[in-house]
């Protein structure tokens, strides 16, 4: 996914973000339920990701808005 993002394919890191996640969902269904807290904190990580992955794609956007055509 990072060689996908740092090469600007967005849609190919999405996808492959798709399918990570349907493969750990399959690997939670085995799992025993997560306490209140790991749940918490797995939603952190996945927000601080999904931030940190925005702020990314708008730098790439400022960047490419402010090229010269």
């Amino acid at each position: 996914m990072d060689l996908a993002r740092s090469r600007g394919q967005m849609l190919r890191r999405r996808q492959l973000a798709e399918n990570l996640e349907a493969l750990r969902a399959r690997c939670r269904a085995s799992e025993p339920p997560q306490s209140r807290a790991a749940r918490i904190d797995r939603l952190e990580r996945d927000i601080r990701a999904l931030r940190a992955e925005l702020e990314h794609a708008e730098t790439q956007l400022r960047e490419l808005k402010n090229e010269r055509p």
